[in-house]
């Protein structure tokens, strides 16, 4: 969840420069399938946005890619 909407990570890599990640947003508006790059600022339909940081690769400590991935509330009420 980000802010009040769901937010499910399809798919999360890396191109060689930057990371890449898939995202399916479920809002009150509809469904939503949107592609942003590391630095990317995603905006999420009457919730703000999502801000998409760095991946980390699979380890010996987690066997799947990881991302980050913060919510930036909307400005207006």
């Amino acid at each position: 969840m980000l802010g009040s909407t769901l937010v499910g990570i399809m798919r999360v890599g890396h191109t060689g420069e930057v990371s890449v990640v898939r995202l399916m947003i479920r809002s009150r508006d509809g469904d939503l399938v949107v592609t942003g790059f590391e630095g990317d600022e995603i905006a999420i339909p009457g919730d703000g946005s999502a801000l998409v940081g760095a991946a980390t690769a699979p380890d010996e400590i987690s066997p799947r890619w990881r991302i980050a991935l913060a919510h930036r509330p909307s400005q207006t009420p």
